[in-house]
């Protein structure tokens, strides 16, 4: 530069000072006049390079201020602008920057420390156990004020909460879930890591639970069966733990349901139930206990028949068990009471009686059918057999008569009339004398129409209605008791030809058979008209058989008819075929043919069983024999010749009909061919027959009937 110009800035810069001075002389003397006052002190910024720091560690403290020397407190002292100073404060601290001027002036500005604890390592709380897969888990730390976390997780899987103090978690299949948690205070200083694993178990698992049966009646017992595994178990209802595998015996009083819980170790649960039903029976009910008949003569029998539900019925007697819907033929010797006792499945029990009066017959009158001309009759002496002809005997000489019949109480006379061979096709009815046996056509109409060719009547056990078999049909007749008048019913077809008919002494059943067809069939008796319904389909003969004979045994369970030929054809074997009766259907059931090696031909009626045994007699036409009698065994179905038959009364002469008394103690046999009746003796024990009497005067006898008493 040169003189010049340095001498010049020299002067200007003289000048300058020069003029400031004055200024401030100017100012401090209170002069006006231009002069500058004195700056005031400035603090741009007081910081601190952390606002939170972890007790036991340090921050600076940084100022910017002018016009002025700085000061800070806690015995810090001077300060230097931009120049750092070290605090290590051990709880929060407030430190105070103050700047004063030359002149006195101050200026202050404060910044505040604030100390933390340091954060301690984390104690994370995990289950002791967790179920493999399950979501839901957690863990937890306790809480650090001011503090956030960081979780990390193995063997699992973090679903929320990272950073939280509790966080949820889904373990993994198997091993171990680790879990690990880092606690950082305000101050951004972290903690050791807290760690902590849990055992991972398999989920529990059911795989059978039942009651069996499931389904039980009050008062029995079921079983609960039970397999598991992953747990440890227990069923409610009182029973408590159980072990897989096990079972335990029940026997609750009401339905109940049953749960099966399976616990694992880490608390997870899962549950089966298993319903078991328990009925209460419906109470015993008996709908029908009956004795069909209910009143007997000694001897004979009669069926109990019995339909009940809801439990098992025993009759007492010494019968015992006895099924719904059967039957028993008893024998009673006196007047009986029979109990049926149904007991449920729970011991509720119900019963019914009934009585089965037993009375003794007393045998008064025998009449026998004539096939040349009227009814013989006598008086039978009960005690002893003697029979005396009756004073009005016979009876309707001139109407030749093919079978006679009476009604149960002994108060009327039925007589077919006919020979078999020239049938005029009506039925008579006589009134009888109860003291006298004398017999009375009744009045009004003594006779009545029939269908073609009747051949055998028969009257209920009720004696409400009469029956007549003809050729192919059936003819009904309602009595009356009182007057004996018959009033005409329907009629039923039947099979071709006629034969025998009898009622069952249920009075539910009618049994026929026809001799041109050779055909047995069965028919229902309606018990409050009388009418006929055919039970299932006609039973087929062996071609040829040519049956008339039938005869019911003294308890109605079992059916015979016996085979006699063609009409007016040769001899042949007389076979008998049984028949077992189910009362509750009046079905049959056969028992096979008995070859009796005796021939016949023409037996009308040739077929009786005795009402107090269980015998049958045949009666023999053109045989070398006359009758025979056959003790049949109800259990084997079979039948076995008494000891001394056949019988050759007649010197083989042969017979059409044996008829027995209703006390079992006397037979007829009748002799069409020598036209004379002979009586005997039946033996009480084995039913054999022992000859007694002819009674001579008939006229081709065909048919008799005993009529007696019961008392």
């Amino acid at each position: 530069m040169s003189l010049g110009l340095r001498a010049h800035r020299f002067a200007a810069n003289l000048a300058l000072c020069s003029a400031t001075l004055g200024l401030a002389l100017l100012a401090a003397c209170g002069g006006g006049g231009g002069s500058t006052p004195p700056s005031p002190p400035v603090i741009s910024s007081f910081t601190s390079a952390k606002s939170t720091i972890t007790s036991g560690t340090s921050t600076t403290l940084s100022a910017v201020f002018a016009n002025g020397n700085g000061t800070l407190d806690h015995g810090l002292g001077p300060v230097t602008p931009g120049v750092a100073v070290t605090v290590s404060p051990a709880v929060d601290t407030t430190y105070t920057l103050t700047v004063t001027s030359p002149q006195g002036l101050a200026a202050a500005r404060k910044t505040t420390v604030t100390v933390v604890a340091p954060p301690v390592t984390p104690v994370v709380i995990v289950p002791a156990n967790v179920t493999a897969g399950q979501a839901g888990y957690t863990a937890s730390v306790p809480a650090q004020e001011g503090c956030t976390y960081a979780w990390s997780i193995t063997g699992g899987t973090l679903l929320a909460g990272g950073t939280t103090a509790t966080v949820a978690f889904t373990p993994g299949a198997s091993g171990n879930t680790q879990l690990s948690c880092v606690a950082t205070n305000a101050a951004g200083t972290p903690s050791s890591p807290g760690i902590a694993s849990t055992a991972i178990v398999p989920p529990p698992t059911i795989t059978a639970f039942a009651a069996n049966p499931s389904t039980v009646v009050i008062g029995s017992g079921s079983v609960l069966t039970y397999a598991f595994s992953g747990g440890t178990g227990v069923i409610d209802q009182g029973i408590g733990s159980v072990a897989t595998g096990g079972s335990t015996n029940i026997g609750p009083t009401s339905s109940t349901a049953y749960i099966l819980t399976v616990t694992n170790p880490a608390g997870t649960s899962v549950a089966a139930t298993t319903s078991l039903t328990v009925t209460v029976p419906p109470a015993p009910t008996i709908q029908a206990f009956t004795a069909q008949p209910a009143v007997i003569s000694r001897g004979e029998g009669t069926l109990l028949t019995f339909d009940f539900s809801n439990g098992t019925g025993v009759l007492d007697h010494g019968i015992g068990p006895v099924a719904s819907g059967g039957t028993v033929a008893v024998s009673p010797v006196s007047d009986t009471t029979y109990t049926l006792t149904v007991t449920n499945a729970v011991g509720v029990a119900t019963t019914a009686s009934l009585a089965v009066t037993v009375k003794s017959f007393v045998s008064k009158f025998v009449y026998v059918a004539n096939g040349g001309g009227g009814i013989t009759g006598f008086t039978l002496d009960d005690g002893t057999g003697a029979m005396t002809p009756l004073a009005g005997s016979p009876f309707d000489p001139s109407a030749p008569t093919l079978h006679v019949t009476s009604d149960p109480q002994g108060r009327f006379l039925f007589a077919v009339n006919g020979d078999g061979v020239a049938n005029v096709n009506t039925l008579s009815i006589y009134a009888i004398d109860s003291s006298t046996g004398d017999l009375t056509p009744v009045a009004s109409n003594p006779t009545v129409p029939t269908g073609t060719d009747p051949w055998c009547a028969a009257v209920d056990p009720s004696g409400q209605y009469v029956y007549v078999r003809c050729d192919g049909e059936i003819s009904c007749f309602r009595l009356n008791g009182m007057s004996g008048l018959l009033t005409p019913l329907a009629g039923i077809p039947t099979s071709g030809g006629s034969g025998d008919l009898v009622v069952h002494p249920s009075g539910k059943y009618l049994f026929t058979v026809g001799r041109t067809s050779d055909r047995l069939e069965a028919f229902e008796i309606d018990p409050l008209t009388g009418a006929l319904t055919r039970e299932g389909s006609p039973y087929v003969l062996p071609s040829g058989t040519g049956p008339l004979g039938l005869a019911l045994s003294n308890t109605g369970e079992f059916l015979f008819t016996k085979g006699e030929g063609a009409s007016g054809g040769p001899a042949v074997n007389g076979s008998i075929y049984g028949y077992h009766v189910d009362i509750a259907t009046g079905g049959l059931t056969p028992l096979g043919a008995l070859v009796t090696g005796l021939v016949s031909a023409d037996a009308y009626h040739g077929l009786t069983f005795n009402p107090a045994q269980s015998v049958l007699y045949g009666a023999f036409e053109t045989a070398s024999y006359d009758a025979a009698a056959y003790a049949f065994s109800p259990g084997a179905g079979a039948m076995t010749p008494v000891a001394g038959s056949p019988y050759a009364w007649f010197g083989g002469n042969g017979s059409d009909q044996v008829v027995l008394s209703r006390n079992g103690k006397w037979a007829l046999v009748l002799d069409y061919n020598g036209q004379q009746v002979a009586l005997g003796s039946v033996d009480g024990v084995t039913g054999g027959l022992t000859f007694q009497a002819y009674a001579g005067g008939q006229l081709f006898p065909v048919s008799a009937t005993v009529v007696g008493v019961l008392q």
